[in-house]
């Protein structure tokens, strides 16, 4: 009986040991990627996650400061993530700011209207 009860505590031993160690790397990216999905602000987003070592390294671009901010909130709170490297990037809009199409168009109709 008691042979068997101390068998028994030693597979328990060993079997908690064996979930507690378990975070693999490739698991814990799963994780980020799957909350990162879940999550109703950057779920639409292009991000890439890498772990290694447990730590999360974040990649991509995203339209707003706000939505990379979040990112990298809520791989920090992932279960087995230990730290965040952010590389996230901040999508360059494919047009000028209003001030600077403003002053180029005012350029050009000062050209234009010497012209004529």
């Amino acid at each position: 009986m008691y042979h068997h009860l101390r068998m028994l505590l030693n597979v328990l031993a060993v079997s908690l040991i064996t979930v507690a160690c378990g975070q693999t790397d490739a698991g814990i990216s799963t994780k980020v990627k799957t909350n990162l999905t879940a999550d109703e602000i950057v779920k639409a987003a292009l991000i890439n996650v890498d772990v290694q070592d447990k730590i999360a390294t974040l990649s991509g671009s995203v339209d707003t400061q706000a939505v990379k901010e979040r990112a990298v909130s809520v791989a920090r709170a992932t279960d087995g993530v230990t730290d965040v490297i952010d590389k996230i990037t901040i999508q360059e809009q494919g047009y000028g700011s209003g001030s600077e199409h403003g002053r180029e168009m005012m350029g050009r109709e000062n050209r234009e209207g010497r012209d004529h």
